[in-house]
C-alpha cells in the first residue's frame, strides 16, 4: 500500500515471516512475487525440467503430458509430468514400473515446467522444494510433491547454436557483460 505522509518508513537489517517488507535496490530490476532473491556466492541452480517425488491426493488418476499448476512458495508455474520413473509398492518399497498415478500413489516422476525456476531440493529446504499440483480445470489440490534435483535443460548444444540473435539482443548482451561483470553473463554471438 503506498505510504500516507503522515506514517513514517523504518529501515530494518533483517525481517522474517510474517512481517511485510518492500525492498530498495540500487539498480531497477523487474522481481515479483515468487521471485528470489540471494547472495551472490550462493546461486541456486535453475531449470525448467526437474526430478520429483510425487504423492496423487486424486481419485481421477494423472496421466502423463496433462497440464497442471504448479505452486511452489509463492510461484505458480504451469507443468506437466513427462515420465513416471517408477512407483513405490508402500506396503514393500518395492519400485514398479507405471504410466499413469492413481490415489494415494508415491512416485518418483520427471516434471517439466513453462519456465526456469530456482531448484532446491527438499532435502537442503523444505519450503522453495516442496510444491502441491492443483487440477487446471476444478482449481483443486490433486496431488504434492518435493524436488529431488534438477534435471539437465531439454535444449541440446546443437539447439543453442543455432539461435538467431537480434541486434539488439547481441547490444545489450555486450552492455551487460561490460557494465555488470559480477553477473557473469556469457557472450552471445550474431
Amino acid at each position: 500500500r503506498p505510504i500516507g505522509k503522515d506514517e513514517t518508513v523504518e529501515t530494518m537489517e533483517n525481517a522474517y515471516a510474517p512481517m511485510a517488507t518492500t525492498i530498495t535496490l540500487k539498480d531497477e530490476i523487474d522481481i515479483s512475487r515468487g521471485d528470489m532473491i540471494v547472495k551472490s556466492n550462493s546461486i541456486p541452480q535453475v531449470s525448467n525440467k526437474l526430478s520429483v517425488m510425487v504423492v496423487w491426493m486424486e481419485e481421477q488418476k494423472m496421466e502423463l503430458n496433462s497440464n497442471y499448476i504448479i505452486k511452489r512458495a509463492t510461484s505458480v508455474i504451469n507443468g506437466s509430468f513427462k515420465s513416471i520413473e517408477y512407483k513405490k509398492d508402500i506396503n514393500t518399497f518395492d519400485e514398479i514400473k507405471a504410466t499413469s498415478l492413481e490415489l494415494n500413489d508415491i512416485a518418483q516422476c520427471t516434471l517439466s515446467l513453462d519456465r526456469q525456476i530456482a531448484v532446491d531440493p527438499y532435502n537442503e529446504n523444505r519450503h522453495t522444494g516442496s510444491f502441491i499440483i492443483i487440477d487446471r480445470y476444478t482449481n483443486s489440490t490433486v496431488g504434492a510433491g518435493m524436488i529431488v534435483s534438477s534435471v539437465a535443460n531439454e535444449s541440446t548444444s546443437e539447439e543453442v547454436k543455432t539461435k538467431e540473435y537480434t541486434k539488439a539482443e547481441i547490444e545489450l548482451n555486450a552492455y551487460i557483460r561490460n557494465n555488470f561483470p559480477e553477473w557473469e553473463c556469457k557472450e552471445i554471438l550474431g
